[in-house]
């Protein structure tokens, strides 16, 4: 269920991806809960994010299951995870105008961040901080963080980002 969730999403059919994509987290339900089945049900909520805020846009249920997810990561000690799913709950709680909720979401996105080695997640976390800081009304502590991200982006390397975090470039 889980890669016809991903097929689904790719020809942009996300009514059929969220079909599949629950009924593969109902399958993992009735399985034993091992290390396996905790990263396919991380994987698959983080896939499944997506299709849940084009269809709903934010909703509780959504961020109900990032914060599923991030327990599940937290728990196997995936920082690679983590760090997906901090940026999903800071995004919702950005979007939803929610920027005080916003804001420990985004440090902590800095501090696991700094682990990163291509420098991609140290972008998106100034890039998640500065527009937090700048939309609550502090834009002058947002600067740092604009300059940080804008000093650490190079669009060979991480042009990839656009695709992975909202679908747009950091950088711009």
């Amino acid at each position: 269920w889980t890669e016809a969730g991903r097929m689904a999403v790719a020809r942009g059919a996300n009514r059929e991806a969220a079909t599949a994509f629950e009924s593969a987290l109902s399958n993992l339900e009735r399985m034993p809960e091992t290390l396996q089945s905790k990263t396919q049900e991380i994987d698959i909520r983080i896939a499944f994010g997506p299709v849940r805020f084009g269809l709903r846009g934010h909703s509780q249920a959504t961020e109900a299951s990032f914060q599923r997810a991030l327990t599940l990561a937290e728990g196997i000690s995936d920082k690679r995870r983590q760090f997906q799913l901090l940026w999903a709950l800071n995004f919702a709680n950005y979007m939803a105008g929610r920027y005080m909720e916003a804001l420990p979401a985004a440090r902590r996105l800095l501090e696991l961040a700094s682990r990163d080695d291509d420098g991609g997640e140290q972008v998106e976390a100034h890039h998640a901080m500065w527009g937090i800081l700048v939309m609550s009304g502090r834009p002058i502590e947002a600067i740092p963080h604009l300059e940080g991200g804008s000093a650490l982006y190079q669009a060979n390397r991480h042009s990839y980002l656009r695709y992975k975090y909202a679908r747009h470039d950091p950088s711009a």
